[in-house]
């Protein structure tokens, strides 16, 4: 109406806790180290359930705080305040990715627009959830906006949370006991969505667990019923001495729980959560936790701890082994100067002013800016991320079909040779990226490699170097059906059969239920390969095993430590096997690493140290089928 004021933004402040600005210190630096690949913290992304069970706390304290003190919840004054603590930074780090993959810094994916989107709309848990990312584009490209994941979550949670809270209070309220009705409620819907993760991992996936809104709304409301509790009465002094052991448990589960199997995939999220709710607790009173917790440097880290998680991981993609030339130590100290530098920029430049009110004080106006400001950051998506043009490798490459490659009137020639190509994403990365230039009329090849299949065996589950599992998808199952049909082109047999033996049998499978290395001996491995060999025999074509190289320096993401001791251990024992099967042999060593065992420069890889840089696709593809013919025409290795 003509006249009026408008409504203020935050009728109600909540008293600012120092140390809890010190707990997101504690949070974002184990999520931090998660990413930077620190071994000893395998799991550092429990800090991100500290965060939910934080803002849990602190949005309804103070959604509680101001029903009590104005007797009604402001929605819109709400929301308000959401969009100046959280646009801001999430729009400047969306429209930064925009940029850079516009000007080819980060290459796109198959799904990357949709996923900048999905962050963009605040549904980044569900772009990744249902997308299904496979092992290949995982590691080949990773998005630097899939940490948007968690604040979806919080988001689509807060959607909600206000009339929830509101009609909670407006029945609490009437009751003998203020809030009394609130916290029962409210611990009531925190058990009741912890009970959905374990339902969640059995009739979903353990991704579900971690990406399904409902498995971590459980989190959240842990923090908002704990916020209820602490309004209903004041903590006891004496739950100050909770603070260090709980402070000490997380901290110590961040270093023992393994990443993407165990206990915090089958239920013990929510369990977790209520660490954090005690340690919460004990820091609402008085005591030594809260005094270190409160000190300038823990508050300083804390203050700018949306930002180091909004920039880090976009930074992290770029800044990667294979773009800077450095690994280790000097490698997470750039990644880290740089994460600040852009963090501490945008805090003082942009955040800290628009949440403080120095600048937009109004709230249509602000709601008018950022609105403005979103729809550039949407328009830039689709000017900037295109549609992706990716295909699947192609079926066959070469002479079509494998037909002579003599010249009309000519006197006929030997046919083509036909290479069947088996293996898993390595070969049919390969492949597709040497598809738009590949020339030759002196082979043809068939593809038949998948990724995450290893050459179509059904591999039992693996783990990565941080316990995260690896299961190769349903598809690899269907090798011995498979084959045939690449085996077959335009009516002929393939020539060859090369099976690419990549670096699946590096890392440990559950094998009889026990977790077996390479160096526990592959045996199990071996039978399929064998069966692989027997197989393409029966069709009478001449099977070529490769062995393995040494996984690049870009490998210690997914590979354990140890990685090039058990590629020895494979190495030797798929060289060992060779000779009793009597196939021939390709070493990818010399082409990969011509330098050798342990070699800090190899053939440029992706991130995951076994993909190829696009460049070196087509070459390493040629000098694979050159070694291959000359495999398949030498004579039988005798049998020892």
């Amino acid at each position: 109406m003509v006249g009026t004021t408008e409504r203020p933004e935050e009728p109600v402040k909540l008293g600012y806790q120092p140390a809890l600005d010190g707990l997101r210190a504690v949070a974002v630096s184990a999520v931090l180290l998660f990413h930077l690949g620190a071994s000893w913290m395998p799991g550092g992304y429990l800090g991100v359930s500290v965060f939910f069970t934080l803002s849990g706390f602190l949005i309804t304290t103070l959604l509680l705080r101001e029903r009590v003190v104005t007797g009604r919840i402001d929605s819109r004054a709400f929301y308000t305040r959401r969009l100046r603590r959280l646009m801001p930074a999430s729009l400047l780090t969306i429209a930064g990715v925009c940029v850079l993959i516009g000007i080819g810094t980060i290459a796109d994916t198959s799904s990357l627009r949709r996923e900048v989107l999905g962050a963009l709309f605040q549904v980044e848990n569900w772009v990744s959830l249902l997308g299904g990312k496979s092992y290949a584009q995982l590691f080949q490209s990773p998005s630097p906006v899939a940490h948007f994941w968690s604040l979806a979550i919080e988001e689509q949670f807060y959607w909600l949370w206000p009339p929830v809270v509101a009609g909670l209070l407006v029945w609490s309220l009437r009751g003998e006991v203020p809030l009394r009705r609130a916290t029962w409620a409210l611990c009531g819907l925190f058990v009741l969505f912890s009970l959905s993760v374990p339902l969640t991992r059995v009739l979903w996936s353990a991704d579900a667990v971690y990406f399904a809104s409902w498995t971590r709304f459980a989190e959240i409301l842990a923090g908002g019923a704990l916020a209820a509790f602490v309004a209903l009465r004041n903590p006891p002094a004496w739950v100050r001495w909770f603070a260090f052991p709980s402070l000490a448990a997380i901290v110590a589960l961040c270093v023992v729980t393994p990443s993407g199997r165990g206990w915090a995939y089958e239920g013990g999220l929510p369990l977790f959560a209520l660490l954090s709710v005690l340690l919460i607790l004990s820091l609402q009173v008085a005591g030594p936790a809260r005094s270190l917790l409160g000190t300038r440097p823990f508050v300083a880290v804390g203050k700018i701890s949306f930002g180091l998680y909004l920039f880090h991981w976009p930074v992290f993609v770029v800044l990667d082994e294979a773009r800077t030339g450095w690994s280790g130590l000097p490698l997470a100290l750039l990644r880290m100067g740089v994460t600040v530098a852009i963090t501490v920029t945008s805090y003082f430049l942009l955040e800290a002013p628009i949440r403080e009110r120095r600048v937009l004080l109004a709230p249509r106006r602000l709601v008018a800016t950022l609105g403005i400001a979103f729809a550039a950051t949407a328009v830039l998506t689709f000017a900037l991320v295109p549609v992706p043009t990716r295909r699947a490798a192609p079926a066959v490459l070469g002479a079509k079909g494998g037909k002579p490659a003599g010249a009309t009137g000519q006197p006929a020639k030997a046919p083509t040779p036909i290479v069947a190509i088996f293996g898993d994403s390595v070969p049919a990365w390969l492949i597709e990226k040497a598809a738009p230039t590949f020339t030759r009329t002196d082979v043809v090849v068939a593809n038949g490699a998948h990724e995450a299949c290893d050459g179509m065996v059904d591999l039992p589950v693996g783990r990565d170097r941080r316990g995260g599992e690896l299961r190769p998808p349903a598809v690899c199952r269907d090798w011995a059906t498979a084959y045939p049909s690449v085996l077959r082109q335009a009516g002929r047999r393939a020539d060859v059969g090369l099976l690419v033996i990549g670096t699946a049998p590096i890392v440990d499978h559950l094998v009889d239920g026990r977790w077996i290395g390479p160096c526990d001996g592959i045996d199990w491995y071996l039978r399929d390969v064998g069966e692989r060999i027997a197989f393409l025999r029966r069709q009478g074509v001449r099977p070529v095993l490769t062995l393995p190289s040494w996984p690049g320096p870009n490998s210690r993401f997914i590979y354990p430590d140890d990685y090039t001791a058990r590629t020895d251990c494979v190495r030797r024992a798929m060289a060992a096997f060779a000779v009793t099967q009597r196939v021939p042999v390709i070493d990818l060593a010399p082409e990969m690493c011509p330098e050798g065992r342990g070699a800090s420069v190899c053939t440029p890889t992706k991130t995951d140290g076994v993909h190829v840089d696009e460049p070196y696709a087509g070459p390493v593809l040629n000098w694979l089928l050159d070694e291959t013919l000359i495999a398949a025409k030498a004579k039988q290795p005798a049998s020892t």
